[in-house]
């Protein structure tokens, strides 16, 4: 695989490929409308359409990756991974059939795993690209599922290549980020279908994806998701609010954080009533110890909140605007 710049016989091949792939898109969303998304999702033309996709979308992004690359990866990204499981999720809100729904869900495990293993690849495509051949090279820290080294020269060898433009390897870089934050988010579907381990590689790979270009606020905005429901609040609190003071922020992070604020707001109301007596407080200690500690939390975001309202308080004012 190896990346061509713009020629006029690249242009019209390009062209071509990008109108192979909207007649599958379409072929694909027709299949997706004629029935239940348990009986076509997963058909052999479903599958068959998606895989073709697959392939000519990647074969446009390595065409040309400064005009490509954004276009490509959404779409691979949208169309051949994230689409089955946004499916499944509205069947489940129609459906009570377990049977039916356990069907589904193996399924769709199998296709999580196989878009983890594709993203896995094209990261090492995106390394060689690169011409990054030494041992200690800018992926080789990854965390890669199944604990299987592939960037170790024995498993994967790279090919000598020139460099590429830096117009390419700025594209190659985004792209690498976009992969670690799509395996998180992969990881992070897992936790539905009660994988064990899940939570805690979509965790390293969204860390992977920060540590790899801190600038970027959407691993933070993705680690806010995962952590949501922690220390009551408090720790998406910080990740969504470090995600929108990025130097390239995820705008969705504005839309987490009112949720997150608003749902203390809630609480915070609830516990300010809560009056119990001394001689309570005494007799049960060990119970009131933890909702002290919850009061404090709360105390604290809903602190933070009033904060983010003022016109005054500079860019955070856009968040409740």
């Amino acid at each position: 695989m190896s990346i061509t710049g713009p020629s006029v016989e690249n242009l019209e091949k390009s062209k071509g490929l990008w109108r192979a792939a909207y007649v599958l898109i379409k072929k694909l969303d027709a299949v997706y409308h004629g029935g239940k998304a348990i009986k076509t999702v997963f058909s052999y033309e479903a599958y068959g359409h998606r895989l073709r996709l697959k392939e000519l979308l990647q074969k446009l992004m390595f065409m040309d990756l400064s005009t490509n690359s954004r276009r490509t990866e959404e779409l691979i990204w949208r169309k051949a991974f994230y689409e089955p499981y946004f499916l499944y999720k509205v069947y489940i809100k129609n459906n009570d059939q377990q049977d039916r729904i356990k069907l589904f869900e193996n399924m769709l495990v199998v296709h999580i795993l196989s878009a983890i293993g594709y993203y896995q690849s094209l990261i090492l495509a995106f390394q060689s690209e690169l011409g990054d051949t030494q041992s200690n090279n800018l992926c080789s820290w990854i965390p890669i599922a199944l604990h299987i080294p592939l960037y170790c020269g024995v498993f994967f060898e790279f090919e000598e290549k020139h460099n590429p433009s830096m117009e390419n390897k700025s594209a190659i870089i985004k792209l690498i980020h976009k992969c670690l934050t799509n395996i998180g988010d992969l990881f992070r579907y897992l936790i539905d279908f009660g994988d064990s381990n899940a939570k805690r590689l979509a965790y390293r790979y969204y860390k992977a994806a920060f540590y790899f270009d801190p600038l970027m606020g959407l691993p933070h905005n993705q680690l806010g998701i995962l952590d949501v429901g922690r220390c009551y609040g408090l720790n998406a609190v910080f990740h969504y609010l470090r995600c929108l003071t990025s130097r390239s922020p995820f705008e969705g992070a504005k839309g987490n954080l009112i949720t997150v604020l608003a749902k203390n707001e809630l609480r915070y109301g609830i516990i300010i009533r809560e009056k119990p007596s001394k001689s309570s407080r005494i007799r049960y200690a060990s119970y009131f110890r933890p909702k002290d500690f919850r009061k404090t939390i709360m105390k604290f975001i809903y602190l933070v909140q009033q904060f983010l309202k003022p016109v005054e308080y500079g860019s955070f004012f856009i968040v409740y605007s």
